[in-house]
């Protein structure tokens, strides 16, 4: 799987090696570079275009900072401001960072972000397609240094992050990655993320307001969803994310878009359909997937598309094909297996 990113990442890191004396023309992908930058600024490019640019100015500069300071060249051109506009304007560190992975969602692709919490620790973190895991440092603190900057100016320096993960190992110059980041750096971990203490997810932001906050959300929707998109797809594709992570209920799925649960609502009526109409069929896709693919028992498969009883399960199972979920089952089997035959 490929991941992008808005040209606006490879424009800051060019800027930052240029002011260092860098030559562009010395970069081993310099060709393909310059025909990128020459397009509109707002195409998406691949990820590792932008990756690999980064590490190889960092090694020809002999810099491993090069990310911290392109990380302060981004809040210099004011690099995604309107993420930073918006996460100001919410009410809580927790609600900022939940918009915050939305936004950065909307403007790449094949990237996820995710915040996790647990008893005593939160984080934000990121996940690259597995092929791109872990190779490139760089651009990960890049991310990194750019969020904890914007969370510390926006609560006035009372959020600060305990830690920073990266999954390759240890990188010469850690001591000063750590004093551009304010935090430890923990090599050869199982994620890329920024950890902080959970209590600091009920910190109010001191500018949060409530109608800028709605107006910000609804421009950026407007701004990144692109004009040709289906919006029960979207939907759709949020809602199947959700479920495997055990939750359907609509404010979970509203973390994964720019969109707030009762605009969700709004632009589905618009659309012909309800949230719980196309709940039910990603619930049915992913049953019947399951039923297809696995041996779980049925008790099982009823609980991991959100029903907490077997017999309601197979009520609507049987509402919707005519049969029980075991007679489906058994029926599919045969049909796959007559056709093997064949």
């Amino acid at each position: 799987m490929a991941a992008y990113v808005k040209l606006e990442h490879l424009a800051c890191t060019l800027d930052q090696y240029r002011s260092m004396g860098g030559d562009i023309n010395v970069l081993s992908q310099a060709e393909q570079i310059q025909e990128v930058v020459a397009s509109q600024r707002d195409n998406m490019v691949p990820f590792q275009l932008c990756a690999e640019t980064m590490e190889e100015a960092a090694a020809i500069l002999d810099r491993p900072d090069f990310a911290i300071l392109v990380a302060e060249k981004r809040i210099e051109l004011r690099y995604g401001h309107e993420i930073g506009a918006f996460a100001q304007s919410c009410r809580t560190v927790h609600e900022a960072m939940n918009g915050i992975t939305s936004q950065l969602r909307a403007r790449t692709a094949g990237i996820e972000y995710l915040l996790q919490e647990g008893a005593q620790s939160a984080g934000l973190v990121r996940v690259l397609p597995i092929a791109l895991s872990g190779r490139y440092p760089q651009a990960t603190l890049t991310w990194a240094a750019t969020t904890i900057r914007m969370m510390r100016a926006m609560t006035n320096g009372r959020w600060n992050p305990a830690v920073v993960t990266l999954i390759n190992g240890r990188m010469d110059g850690t001591r000063r990655l750590e004093r551009g980041l304010g935090c430890r750096l923990q090599f050869d971990a199982d994620d890329e993320g920024i950890y902080f203490d959970r209590s600091l997810l009920d910190l109010e932001i001191p500018t949060w307001d409530n109608l800028l906050n709605s107006l910000l959300g609804e421009y950026l929707a407007s701004k990144y969803q692109p004009e040709d998109s289906d919006f029960t797809q979207l939907v759709k594709r949020a809602v199947r994310a959700s479920l495997n992570e055990g939750r359907s209920d609509i404010r979970h799925v509203s973390l994964r878009l720019p969109y707030k649960p009762r605009t969700i609502q709004l632009k589905l009526q618009e659309a012909g359909t309800t949230y719980t109409e196309v709940l039910t069929e990603c619930r049915f896709e992913l049953a019947e997937s399951l039923l297809m693919q696995s041996n779980l028992p049925l008790t099982q498969i009823a609980q991991r598309v959100g029903y907490r009883a077997l017999s309601t399960f197979s009520k609507i199972f049987r509402e919707r094909h005519g049969t029980t979920p075991s007679r489906w089952r058994r029926e599919r089997a045969s049909v796959n297996a007559r056709g093997q035959r064949h």
